[in-house]
């Protein structure tokens, strides 16, 4: 998901002010739609049980991308503005559900070098993205980039969930790996 929201935060300066026609104003009004959405969020995620941070973590990452979509497809600043504010909500919360999660799992010997991978990892997702927007803005409208942004996303997203919906079937001990399939009988 960093992949392809940090596309969105390359096309959407374009987006707003070329395709949208609003100028500096307007994107200045999407990064505070989104930074609101945000902060709204990181305020609920700080209240989740220990037992709803993975869910939320793939929740928040479909909701952002189809927040990403959605202002894509916006004929109106104030509709592009509402879909940031939604996805904004959902990275504020996927954020902390994501680091509490980390927290909470990472025995304590190796946290510090847990929370680097995870950093450098989101950093290195996040210049790739901005890289492919770039590349993505010389042949598309911005509008594309941000729908397919947000499409990715949702793709992610998908990806995650049925990723935890086979780790967590019914029937298997929670946090067990999937089971192998039976070895063929002897001959």
């Amino acid at each position: 998901m960093v992949v392809f929201a940090n596309m969105a935060v390359v096309a959407e300066v374009a987006f707003a002010e070329s395709v949208l026609q609003a100028g500096p104003t307007g994107y200045s009004l999407l990064v505070a739609a989104w930074t609101a959405g945000m902060l709204a969020g990181t305020l609920a995620g700080g209240r989740l049980p220990e037992h709803r941070l993975a869910v939320t973590t793939l929740a928040g990452t479909v909701a952002m991308g189809a927040g990403i979509a959605l202002a894509g497809t916006a004929a109106h600043l104030w509709e592009a503005a509402a879909a940031y504010a939604t996805g904004g909500l959902a990275n504020g919360m996927e954020v902390v559900a994501t680091r509490s999660f980390l927290n909470h799992r990472a025995p304590e010997q190796v946290a510090g070098r847990v929370f680097a991978v995870y950093s450098g990892v989101l950093f290195g997702c996040s210049s790739a993205g901005m890289a492919v927007a770039g590349g993505l803005l010389s042949s598309l409208d911005p509008r594309q980039v941000l729908v397919l942004a947000g499409v990715g996303g949702l793709a992610a997203g998908a990806v995650g969930w049925l990723v935890y919906a086979r780790r967590h079937r019914p029937g298997r001990p929670s946090g067990a790996p999937p089971a192998s399939p039976p070895p063929p009988p002897p001959r």
